[in-house]
Parts: C-alpha cells; sequence; structure tokens
C-alpha cells in the first residue's frame, strides 16, 4: 500500500506564484513485508526569499500489530531514533508528543532541499491486515458549515430540530444520554478517547420527546482533554445534521470522513475563553452508509459536546410545553381548609407527621403495608396540635382509623426523597406560619424539575396549602422535593400522599413481567391489589407494561 503528498510553498506574501514562483517537493509512503519506505523528493522551483536547506522531523506512529521498531535508516545510514510511549491523555497524533493508542519514532535530520532523501523503518511484525472495515469505498456527499454561536436568552428545541432523530450527551450529568423517543437511531454511540468530565455551563438545549426523560432543559454537557468520535448514519436522502460544539481555552480540529477515505478538516477556538459553534452537515450516500465525525483538541485545554440533531432540513413546529416544569407540573390550592383525606389521595402510599394526642409516643403514621415511597427528613422538629385542615385515614398501619389537627414544623428544611415507580400524583399539606414555605423539586440527578415555587407565605399568622405534584410524564425512579423556610415562625410539612399505579407486587423490589401477570391475574379475578378497595382494570396493566419497558 501507498500514499503521496505534494509540499506546496511560496512567499506567503505576494501572487508571484502566479508567475510560477513556487516550490514543490513530492513525499510519498508505501509499505513491504515488515518494512515501511517514505520518500522526500528533491524540491522542484524557488521564490523569492526561500533557503536551500531544511530540517526534517519524521514521526513514525506505529500499529499495534506492527511490533517494535527494530530499525531506522536515512539514506542507507542506521540512525538512532527517539522512542515516545503511549500516553492515554494525550492529544490526537500531531507534530509532537505521544499518541493514545501506540508508540510514536521519532527522527530529526537536516538536508538540502535539493537532495533526495529515503527513510526505511523496520518493524519486528509489519504485515498487511486486509480491508478496514470503516471503508468500503462508498462515498457520501457532504455540505458542511460552521456557525459561531453566542449564548441565547431562551433555550433551543432540540426536538423541534431533530424531527429525524436528536441525542443530549451528558443532559443530566457526565455518564447520561437522553435520545429522542423512536425505535432506531442514526445518531450513534459517543466515543471518548481520554479522561473526561460534565460541564453546566453550555447554551441551554431544551427537548419535550426524549426517552429517559421526556419533557427538560439544561446546560450540561461532556468535555474532554482528547477527542471524541462519533457515527452518522447517512442513505439515498439528504439528512441535515447539527452538532453542538464548543470548548474552552482551546483551539479544536473536526474531521468529517466518509467510509470511502474523503475528508474535511476544519480548526476553530478561542484561547482566552469558552467558545461556542453550531456545525450543520447536509449529507447524503448512493446507498445505505455512515459518516464519521472526530472533534479534538489541537492545543489548549478541552473541547466540548452537547447534542447533535438529525432532520430532512425543516424544523417542526410542536404544541407549547412548560419547561420551566419540567416533566412534572405543579398545582398549589391555598389557603387550604378541606379534610385531606390520605386513603383516598394514597392508594399508594401516605405518610402523616405527627401526634393524634399528646401523650402518644409514635410522630409518624403510614398506610398499612410495607411500602417504601416517602422518605422524609426535617432538619428540626416540633409539634402543633392547630392545623387549619383536618387530616383523616382509614388504612393505617398502627392506628386503622383517625382524623386530626396535629402536624409537625420546622423553622429550617424538610427533605422528601419519593420512589416515582408508577407514581401519577404526589398531595402534600403543607403550612407556614409568620414566614414563607419555599419548594424546590429535583430528579434523580439533582437536575432541577421546576423553579424553586412559594408554596405558601403569611407574615402574620398560619395558613396552608395543598400541593399536588403530577408524575404521570415523569420517567425517571425517582425525585427529590425540599422545603426552604424564610422568615420569623415556621413552616409544617404535615402529610404526603402518594397516588398511582402499583408496580412491586411480589416485593422482589423489581419491576418485572412477573409483576404484570400477578396484576393481571387480580384484574381477571376482580380482586383489590395495590388499588386501596379498587379493583384494578386492563388500564393499570397497559401502564404497567409502560414502566416496565421504560
Amino acid at each position: 500500500s501507498s500514499a503521496e503528498f505534494t509540499l506546496y510553498e511560496d512567499d506567503g506574501e505576494t501572487v508571484a506564484y502566479k508567475d510560477g514562483h513556487f516550490r514543490t517537493t513530492e513525499i510519498s509512503v508505501s509499505g513491504e513485508g515488515q518494512t515501511v519506505t517514505l520518500a522526500v523528493d528533491a524540491a522542484k522551483g524557488s521564490f523569492e526569499g526561500d533557503f536551500a536547506e531544511r530540517k526534517w522531523t519524521v514521526r513514525m506512529h506505529a500499529r499495534e500489530d506492527f511490533g517494535a521498531l527494530t530499525a531506522m535508516t536515512v539514506n542507507g545510514a542506521p540512525v538512532s531514533f527517539e522512542t515516545v510511549q503511549k500516553d492515554a491523555d494525550a492529544a490526537p497524533f500531531a507534530v509532537s508528543g505521544g499518541a493514545r493508542d501506540n508508540t510514536v519514532y521519532e527522527y530529526t535530520f537536516t538536508s538540502p532541499i535539493a537532495k533526495e532523501n529515503t527513510v526505511i523503518f523496520t518493524f519486528a511484525s509489519a504485515s498487511e491486515d486486509g480491508v478496514n472495515e470503516n471503508y468500503d469505498a462508498v462515498a457520501a456527499t457532504t455540505n458542511v458549515t460552521v456557525e459561531k454561536l453566542v449564548k441565547a436568552s431562551a433555550a433551543d428545541n432540540i426536538s423541534e430540530i431533530g424531527n429525524k432523530d436528536w441525542v443530549y450527551f451528558g443532559a443530566l450529568g457526565k455518564e447520561t444520554v437522553i435520545r429522542k423517543n423512536v425505535k432506531s437511531h442514526m445518531i450513534g454511540d459517543l466515543s471518548i478517547l481520554g479522561s473526561y468530565g460534565g460541564l453546566s455551563d453550555s447554551f441551554e438545549l431544551c427537548w419535550q420527546d426524549g426517552d429517559l426523560r421526556k419533557i427538560g432543559t439544561s446546560k450540561k454537557g461532556v468535555y474532554t482533554k482528547a477527542e471524541f468520535e462519533l457515527p452518522l448514519s447517512v442513505d439515498s436522502e439528504t439528512t441535515q445534521y447539527q452538532l453542538f460544539l464548543g470548548g474552552w481555552k482551546s483551539t479544536a480540529k473536526l474531521s468529517v470522513r466518509d467510509r470511502a477515505g474523503n475528508i474535511q478538516t476544519y480548526t476553530f477556538g478561542d484561547m482566552t475563553t469558552n467558545y461556542y459553534y453550531k456545525i450543520t452537515i447536509d449529507c447524503s450516500a448512493v446507498q445505505d452508509s455512515e459518516i464519521y465525525i472526530s472533534y479534538s483538541v489541537l492545543s489548549g485545554e478541552n473541547v466540548t459536546v452537547t447534542a447533535v440533531a438529525a432532520s430532512d432540513g425543516n424544523r417542526v413546529e410542536l404544541p407549547n410545553v412548560d419547561f420551566a416544569a419540567g416533566a412534572v407540573p405543579i398545582t398549589v390550592s391555598t389557603p387550604h381548609t378541606d379534610t385531606v383525606d390520605l386513603t383516598a389521595l394514597g392508594n399508594l402510599d401516605w405518610e402523616f407527621y405527627g401526634k393524634l394526642n399528646s401523650k402518644d409516643t409514635v410522630q409518624f403514621y403510614r398506610k398499612s403495608g410495607n411500602q417504601d415511597y416517602i422518605n422524609t427528613v426535617f432538619s428540626s422538629e416540633k409539634l402543633h396540635y392547630d392545623n387549619k385542615a383536618e387530616i383523616a385515614w382509614s388504612d393505617g398501619d398502627t392506628v386503622t382509623e383517625a382524623k386530626t389537627l396535629s402536624g409537625t414544623n420546622t423553622n429550617g428544611t424538610v427533605k422528601v426523597t419519593l420512589n416515582t415507580k408508577g407514581v401519577d400524583t404526589v398531595t402534600m399539606l403543607v403550612g407556614a406560619w409568620k414566614g414563607k414555605n419555599t419548594m424546590t423539586l429535583y430528579d434523580l440527578y439533582g437536575l432541577l424539575l421546576a423553579d424553586a415555587k412559594v408554596v405558601v407565605q403569611n407574615d402574620t399568622t398560619a395558613q396552608m396549602a395543598l400541593v399536588a405534584l403530577d408524575f404521570s410524564d415523569y420517567t425517571l425512579d425517582s425525585a427529590t422535593v425540599e422545603f426552604a423556610f424564610s422568615g420569623s415562625g415556621n413552616i409544617s410539612v404535615n402529610a404526603i400522599a402518594v397516588g398511582g399505579t402499583a408496580t412491586d407486587f411480589d416485593s422482589d423490589g423489581k419491576v418485572t413481567l412477573v409483576d404484570a401477570m400477578i396484576l393481571l391475574k387480580a384484574v381477571l379475578n376482580e380482586k383489590p391489589i395495590g388499588y386501596g378497595d379498587t379493583p384494578p382494570t386492563l388500564f393499570d396493566v397497559m401502564r404497567l407494561m409502560k414502566i416496565i419497558a421504560r
């Protein structure tokens, strides 16, 4: 096998090259047996200010199956070469330093430009390894546009950009990938060649048809000091890919290659601060194939990847959704004075925080059965017996039936962790006395599901609110609610009820088809199971199957 390259030079300032004032040097490399030969021909031509002698640095990036370099000769004479060991944190193979995948061998010599030079490398076991699977002569037509972005005040919607496919890398943290909720994907898996981390200061993107999380918005992404690689599908129909890339204090190199070996390379960046780019690639091929994206650090600190969207070139208009509330809409009813029936609201689980009378030793009361949907922690706690709304239940554990105006207050914080498997709604009776009760809602990864919301505020007396969280479109397995106090009095969290579709019927800690069969049997027998006194329906079975599939 062989490859050729022409080195072109001129004065770099004038148009004298039009009159033939330039110089070319033919360079080729070929392999045979255990040797690789680099041939540098004598230079041809001249220009004003040219030079008669050149220093050459030859860097041989060896393949792993070549074995060690046993000898190097320059114009027939053996030379001593430098061995640069492979380095997992190295930049892509460049003009200096190591490489991530194997050893680099290096030698520097000076020679007149009018002289031919031949460098021969002899390896221990160099051999042909057949056709590279990423090259099969299928050429793709690609048109690449590089556009610098400025952070916008509003998030762009990748669900509208990617009507064929989209993916958000690191949307909830460096290990998480959210994709468009479709059966097959055009955008492949992101490979990161080197160490990497998560970032939280990228331009904001939102989505509304995701798989791991249906609706969301984020400024997160992933970064590396090395290189990203990503395959993209192409076919006979033109697909437009939009890549959202960036970096920090670096110069980046972007390469777009097809399976025929055609490659386009672009460099951009900013050595002083963060930068953001949108790369648009319109591409097609005569048959199903792939193009390959390589995005790497040439110099400086790091490069970043956030999202990639695939479309037919048209942006779709989707219904407006409340991205600020994520996938969990919130309803607050205040002031609330009606009785809160925990049994009616909490077919999956409920908790009451208080005492039925001052002599009780129990302060937390729960739904009967081994439920595990709610975990509540008060930073400090104090009882009160003057709620503005009565709390009642008829399926308790230690006390089967009760009504009370008791509750628990704090002048600090309350943290509630919720198991959201099969949950439709979470209802909470909360309050404030001479103060403000602010609620914040987080998902499994600590990402805000909704901005901090004042649910109760009364600077002179006590007031209560009934807060309802709609988890019917939420796709993760847990969420966290935090209540924080400010003012001169206190806040209260008095009771929480969880309603929805029961899931783990065999109590093995998992949601599987076995649970679906148990539920279906209960439907056929019209037997209540996990739904209070009401038998489940086929709709409940369908919801459980959706949860299992998720």
